[in-house]
């Protein structure tokens, strides 16, 4: 047998079974990162929205006490004053009930044995200031079928003292100023 001459840089051809299995394994490797990282995404996006959510609930819910609380100092604080309001012509009939708390301008009224009004008029509550000053309007309101109403925690400016409140009849949108008669006040 003649002699062959010797290839020293040729090197055993690889079988065909380990050099795919390396390749294999790799692309597997790549695929499960990307669908890690794809659900991953997708699972930090969901916690987001959640998050997102939460927090505007809280906040809600935040607002929501402090409207709560505002109402139940208006009713229970040693600082409130309680004023039970009477129609000036007859005290026994229409009767009204305001709490208020000054501080904070937190009022809530309660009245009963109220006169249905023509459609075109409304019932108006006035806070009338301690300081001297014009009557502040407090609140519209029509009684139910059963001369029934309330009105809790209208819009009035903290820090006003009372002197007394009102009730006067007004045009359906309201007025400025309180049109006489009163039909109700107290102190």
């Amino acid at each position: 047998m003649p002699d062959q001459p010797s290839n020293p840089s040729a090197s055993p051809a690889p079988s065909a079974g380990r050099a795919s299995w390396p390749l294999w394994l790799g692309w597997i490797i790549a695929a499960l990162a990307i669908a890690a990282a794809i659900y991953l995404v997708g699972r930090s996006s969901g916690l987001q929205r959640q998050l997102n959510a939460d927090q505007a609930r809280i906040s809600q819910l935040t607002a929501q006490q402090a409207l709560s609380q505002n109402l139940m100092d208006a009713l229970t604080s040693p600082d409130s004053k309680q004023i039970t309001l009477a129609e000036s012509a007859r005290p026994a009939r229409p009767m009204g009930h305001a709490a208020y708390l000054p501080k904070s301008g937190a009022l809530v009224f309660v009245a009963s044995n109220l006169r249905p009004l023509a459609d075109n008029k409304t019932y108006e509550l006035w806070l009338v200031p301690a300081n001297g000053k014009a009557p502040l309007p407090a609140g519209l309101f029509r009684p139910d079928t059963h001369g029934s109403t309330s009105l809790v925690l209208p819009s009035l400016p903290p820090g006003t003292a009372a002197r007394a409140f009102i009730v006067t009849v007004e045009e359906a949108q309201g007025a400025t100023t309180p049109t006489l008669p009163i039909v109700m006040s107290g102190r």
